[in-house]
């Protein structure tokens, strides 16, 4: 048992159930991750960097890889990797739906097909899956690029100015802080 585990594990029903709707409630958790990012070491051009990177990575098809792939590009470009996995939680059962919608009519547009609906797939054949995939990945991901070429700037500048505004202004509460004190001391030599 765990420092801070709880006394009964949660069973697996129990865990999908509040992974699909968190016990506290979206609104606590979304202060929680802000409250987080906020409180991430390094600059905020790493922090925000970070944070679009992994938004703008969950907007591609490859559910499984958006953390390795948003680590590696964060880690490339200097950005804080801990920011870049909190930006995947874009992707999230609520949002994947639409998100994969979108990308694919705006692939099928791009590509200069007619979006119609997807194509339907014997699952239980991997033959007809494998060959069906084409049709439904390659305009997935063509329409993913300018998707999240918009997510990554509309996040990147609203983390960058969000954490910089938020650092000045702690700054200065510090700094009257820190002058509010020096006023009630006494003069002392130092």
């Amino acid at each position: 048992m765990s420092l801070f585990g709880r006394r009964r594990p949660l069973s697996k029903r129990q865990r999908l159930r509040s992974y699909l709707w968190p016990s506290c409630g979206f609104r606590r958790m979304g202060i929680y991750y802000w409250r987080r990012i906020q409180r991430l070491s390094g600059s905020p051009y790493q922090i925000a960097i970070g944070f679009a990177l992994g938004a703008a990575t969950s907007m591609t098809p490859l559910l499984g890889f958006h953390v390795g792939i948003a680590v590696t590009v964060t880690y490339l470009l200097r950005g804080n990797i801990i920011a870049a996995v909190i930006g995947t939680a874009a992707a999230n059962p609520w949002t994947l739906p639409l998100i994969w919608a979108s990308t694919y009519e705006l692939g099928e547009r791009i590509m200069g097909r007619a979006a119609g609906h997807l194509p339907t797939t014997d699952f239980f054949s991997f033959a007809q899956l494998w060959a069906r995939l084409e049709t439904v990945l390659l305009p997935m991901l063509v329409g993913s690029l300018p998707l999240a070429a918009i997510v990554g700037a509309v996040f990147y500048f609203a983390v960058f100015y969000a954490i910089r505004s938020v650092r000045q202004a702690r700054a200065l509460r510090i700094q009257a802080r820190h002058a509010s004190r020096m006023r009630a001391e006494p003069n002392v030599a130092r």
